[in-house]
This record gives C-alpha cells, sequence and structure tokens, in this order.
C-alpha cells in the first residue's frame, strides 16, 4: 500500500521485479495471474505458492531476519522454460528504519 496503508487504492506502489517487505512481519501476499498458470517461489522463505488466471491465492510468511532471498516464477509455457530460468528478481525484507525510508522514497517519486 501507498502512505493511506490501504491496499488497492490509488497511492499504492508498484516496483517490478522485487518485492520490499519489513522485516520480522507477518505477510500475506494475494496471488494472481494475467496470462498463464505460474508457480511463485521464494525459496529463502520457504515458500511456493501458485498463481492462476482468475483466481487469487493467498501466501502468508514471516518475513525473518533482514537480507535478501531469490524472487522466482515459472509459467507452465515450454517455449518460456526454453529461454528463462525462472529468476523474477528479490524479495528485500528491511529493518524498521530501512522499510520506512524506502517508503519515504516512493512517496518523494509521485
Amino acid at each position: 500500500p501507498g502512505p493511506d496503508s490501504v491496499l488497492g487504492t490509488g497511492d499504492d506502489f508498484e516496483h517490478h521485479n522485487s518485492l520490499f517487505i519489513p522485516a520480522d512481519h507477518q505477510i500475506k501476499l494475494l496471488l494472481t495471474s494475467d496470462d498463464y498458470i505460474y508457480f511463485f517461489r521464494a525459496p529463502g522463505l520457504d515458500k511456493r505458492e501458485s498463481a492462476f488466471p482468475e483466481l487469487v491465492h493467498e501466501m502468508t510468511f514471516s518475513s525473518g531476519n533482514p537480507g535478501r532471498t531469490k524472487l522466482e516464477a515459472d509459467p507452465m509455457c515450454a517455449a518460456f522454460f526454453a529461454r528463462k530460468d525462472g529468476s523474477m528478481g528479490e524479495v528485500h525484507s528491511l529493518t524498521k528504519s530501512g522499510f520506512k525510508n524506502w517508503l519515504r522514497k516512493q512517496s518523494s517519486r509521485r
């Protein structure tokens, strides 16, 4: 969410290929897809879930300690598998002050 702390409103932040979360928090992601069925993974957080068009799956986890881990997604499309390694980006788990600073930077870019 953006400054209003409500997800799904006009002030939400978007960041492609990376997920920024506060450390030591319970996180809930809602996953869906616009095109293919995807397998979404965050190996460093020991989490895995599927994303389907027109369906929403919930993925909950504890963000743990500050740090980074891979963010992977593989679509069920043979042509894509032949070209990609599944790497989508990274999950950045930030300290409380680090996350607040990141939010401030996102707000100033608007």
